[in-house]
């Protein structure tokens, strides 16, 4: 059905003007139109005789502007049927005022039902549109006015109250026919735009409408018709009209049905058509039924006609989109069986596909191909029981597979492609080849991993004479890094009998950080010399060793790495060294080379590199730093004095008043001589002051006994706190400047730099 009030006025942003300016003229214009029809229709029907009208299109008007406008019309459709009842008919104002009253809320509420219980909001569309149409529009909406009319002639004594039933019915018809004459071409034109007949079918329609039109005009031109059978005859004019519904659309069939009403009307009005012949009383009566009848059928057709349409557009829809997604799984399937072909030919595995019934192979991917020399494609007839060595093994195989169990990396001998027995790992399933039963053939070639694992063995066993009586320990392990061999100094090094290693992983003898390191190691190593196809590594690793009774042992461990042509792990080689004795022995070495023999403390050179690395730390994190020369005050008097011993006891004592008057972090060196560095790392001036002031209470608290009395040293202090810009030189030159600014001002005393 139709959308009512689609068509009013503008939207929300509008002006006030244009939402009250639409309507009216809308009113005014249906006003006029309806009146004018009226009154067109009120004169020609005079004319002949005929007052009331039979046929009323002004009915038909106020369904379209209601259909059109909605409730808004029903002003300018009040204002056309006063005019028209009052002008027209000469009716008084209570009685036009009422009827014109029902003739403009008629055709709304109608309209309004009738788009209320419709399927749809195009026009006149499906079955249930019509009936809502013909139910609302027509029938009710004449009922209302005819009803209406009729009430209102019989309480103004117009009729008597036995016609009152009479008058309902002739003006119940009148609104009727004119409604369907009138308003479904008109809304199936301007409410139903996308309804159109294919543009192939526009001539056979024109001529056709022609066709029935001349037909309609010859038969209602024809004065010799008589009788009630020859008025059946224009009912024969609505079978072409039906045909017209179903070839097309209710559109063209309706519009030419029109016509053909017109003809009818106008003819049959005049005298002329079955419908006026002798013997037919109240020959637009005849029309009427005529109107009603051929309106029913071709609305009734075209609807189903539309209902066929729109079930064939959704089968095609329906089946275009099952054809589209058939053609997209067939594309999808084919496209993934061409990349599931393309995975298989590209595996580095050599895969195969033999029929059993016949031993043919019916496939090799590119690996297979290259390994045993063979194409099922150019030779279709090739026995794949060829290939193997020891036929028993392949009738083991696919005894196996044809019970129905799996067959996994089973070792047996084939034939390659230069007819040489290789050593290879044969798997193998029951699967289906189309629909034939296939054995789907995996074969990995191990020849050069067997011939590795037999050099390794071999290796092995001369390293066992080899090891026999060395101290070092000698070993080696599989790719699990499981012991295979340990030379017999294992029980003296670690107390565990070689036999007690065999099977057992490195990774249970070494202390947890050092089974990290050395597992990176080995992956690390593996890696690097896969990448560079390499069949060996090296490996060298200090590492901790733990004896089965808690003791951790340093060792130093070089080993070898053994792999295949695959880059994959065969076993491990290696020695293992304690070197304990060695790391006493590098400790010791480092503590001379950076300890003062005499005192223990850091010698020059390992204070000055010390003293560097500070400053630059203290400088990059913005940290206080303080250093401090220190000077054993008349030193040489000592010595001259007491002899080189006592003054020898006096530097050992400095020494040991360092360590108690300095905090760990301060760091204490000799320079030479009686002369000292002192490093206070996070200490600003005034604190390194308080520290070198408590260092230098210390010294002069000391008295070392001697032949000749106590000796009382004292020392003088210089402070140089870290400056920006500064480095170990101009540090120490100023500590120095401050240094020997305390022994010029009378020794044993502190003084800062720039005091």
């Amino acid at each position: 059905m139709v959308n009512v009030g689609a068509k009013v006025s503008g939207g929300p942003g509008a002006a006030a003007g244009d939402r009250w300016r639409v309507p009216a003229l809308a009113n005014l214009a249906v006003a006029a139109i309806y009146a004018l029809v009226g009154a067109l229709v009120e004169v020609f029907f005079s004319s002949i005789g005929l007052f009331p009208a039979p046929l009323w299109p002004s009915a038909g008007i106020g369904v379209v502007a209601g259909a059109i406008y909605g409730w808004s019309i029903v002003p300018g459709l009040f204002l056309g049927s006063l005019i028209i009842n009052a002008l027209s008919f000469s009716a008084p104002l209570g009685m036009a005022l009422p009827i014109s009253l029902a003739n403009a809320l008629g055709p709304v509420v109608g309209i309004v039902l009738a788009r209320r219980f419709a399927r749809r909001t195009d026009a006149l569309f499906g079955v249930r549109d019509v009936a809502s149409f013909t139910m609302f529009a027509v029938v009710l909406h004449a009922a209302i006015t005819g009803g209406a009319g009729a009430l209102t002639l019989s309480l103004n004594g117009r009729i008597l109250s036995g016609a009152l039933g009479r008058t309902f019915l002739e003006w119940w018809l009148s609104d009727a026919w004119g409604t369907l004459a009138l308003a479904p071409p008109v809304l199936l034109w301007l409410l139903d735009p996308a309804t159109r007949a294919g543009r192939n079918r526009q001539g056979e329609w024109l001529g056709v409408s022609l066709a029935l039109m001349a037909g309609s005009a010859a038969l209602f031109l024809w004065r010799g018709l008589e009788g009630q059978a020859d008025a059946a005859l224009p009912f024969l004019l609505l079978v072409p009209c039906a045909w017209l519904a179903v070839r097309f659309t209710s559109r063209e069939a309706y519009t030419v049905f029109s016509a053909v009403v017109v003809i009818a009307v106008i003819m049959t009005a005049t005298g002329y058509g079955p419908f006026a012949g002798a013997g037919i009383h109240r020959p637009l009566f005849f029309v009427g039924i005529f109107t009603v009848t051929g309106a029913a059928l071709i609305l009734s057709c075209g609807a189903l006609a539309n209902n066929r349409r729109r079930a064939e557009r959704a089968l095609r829809s329906m089946v275009a989109t099952l054809e589209q997604r058939v053609a997209e799984r067939t594309a999808a399937l084919q496209a993934s069986e061409a990349l599931l072909r393309q995975v298989v030919e590209d595996l580095p595995l050599p895969i195969s596909l033999v029929r059993p019934e016949d031993d043919r192979l019916l496939f090799a991917n590119g690996q297979a191909r290259r390994l045993f020399g063979v194409d099922p494609a150019i030779e279709p007839d090739r026995h794949e029981s060829a290939l193997w060595c020891r036929l028993e093994d392949r009738q083991r195989v696919f005894a196996a597979v044809t019970a129905g169990e799996a067959v996994q990396d089973m070792e047996t001998e084939l034939w390659n492609a230069k007819r040489e027995v290789i050593t290879a790992l044969v798997s193998a399933s029951l699967t289906r080849f189309g629909d034939t039963p296939v054995v789907l053939l995996g074969t990995a070639d191990i020849t050069d991993r067997k011939r590795s694992e037999q050099a390794v063995r071999e290796s092995e066993r001369k390293l066992r004479l080899l090891t026999d009586n060395m101290t070092d320990v000698v070993w080696a392990v599989d790719p699990g890094l499981r012991y295979t061999f340990v030379s017999q100094s294992v029980e003296q090094a670690r107390g565990i009998p070689p036999d007690a290693l065999l099977g057992r992983s490195i990774f249970e003898f070494l202390s947890p950080e050092s089974g990290e390191r050395a597992g990176r190691a080995i992956a690390s190593a593996t890696a690097a010399a896969a990448a560079q196809k390499q069949e060996r590594a090296e490996v060298r690793l200090e590492l901790e060793v733990v004896r089965p009774d808690g003791i951790v042992l340093e060792c130093e461990t070089c080993m070898t790495l053994l792999l295949d042509s695959y880059g994959r792990l065969l076993g491990l080689q290696g020695v293992t060294r304690d070197i304990r004795e060695r790391k006493i022995l590098e400790a010791e070495l480092h503590r001379l080379a950076t300890t003062d023999a005499l005192t223990g403390l850091l010698n020059r050179r390992a204070f000055l590199d010390r003293l560097g690395s500070d400053i630059a730390r203290s400088l990059r994190y913005g940290r206080p730093m303080t250093l401090a020369m220190v000077d054993l005050d008349h030193f040489k008097r000592i010595n001259d004095q007491f002899g080189h011993g006592v003054g020898d006891e006096v530097l050992v004592a400095f020494a040991g008043v360092c360590r108690t008057a300095l905090r760990d972090a301060d760091v204490v060196g000799r320079l030479g001589g009686e002369e000292f560095a002192v490093l206070l790392p996070e200490t600003a001036i005034r604190r390194a002051a308080s520290t070198a002031e408590r260092l230098r209470e210390a010294v002069e608290a000391l008295r070392i006994s001697a032949d000749g009395g106590p000796v009382t040293p004292t020392a003088s202090i210089g402070l140089a706190p870290l400056g920006p810009g500064d480095d170990a030189s101009r540090l120490m030159a100023r500590a120095d400047h401050a240094l020997y600014a305390a022994k010029q001002q009378g020794r044993n005393r502190v003084v800062s730099a720039g005091e």
